[in-house]
């Protein structure tokens, strides 16, 4: 589902791409920065249980300021696309 578009002493950058009904397993990201290109909708769960359904819509832009962990599930009729720029320092 993930494909290494630039990697360096400062980020790395993640293309992600899923087909409706694509399980995403259990990983982890540093603080990242995640843009979505379109319209599409994925449930995440983290290792303690907590659910979370996202309808993401293309150029939405989320941030998590902590690493953390996680898996998922692209749902709906659309694919996902988004790109994950992790933060090295």
């Amino acid at each position: 589902m993930y494909k290494v578009v630039e990697d360096n002493d400062r980020i790395r950058i993640l293309e992600g791409r899923g087909k409706p009904g694509t399980d995403i397993p259990l990983h982890s990201h540093p603080p990242c920065a995640v843009v979505f290109l379109n319209d599409c909708k994925l449930t995440t769960s983290s290792p303690d249980g907590k659910t979370e359904t996202i309808d993401a819509h293309a150029g939405m832009v989320g941030f998590n300021a902590e690493a953390f962990e996680h898996s998922g599930k692209v749902l709906g009729d659309n694919e996902a696309h988004f790109f994950v720029i992790e933060l090295k320092k």
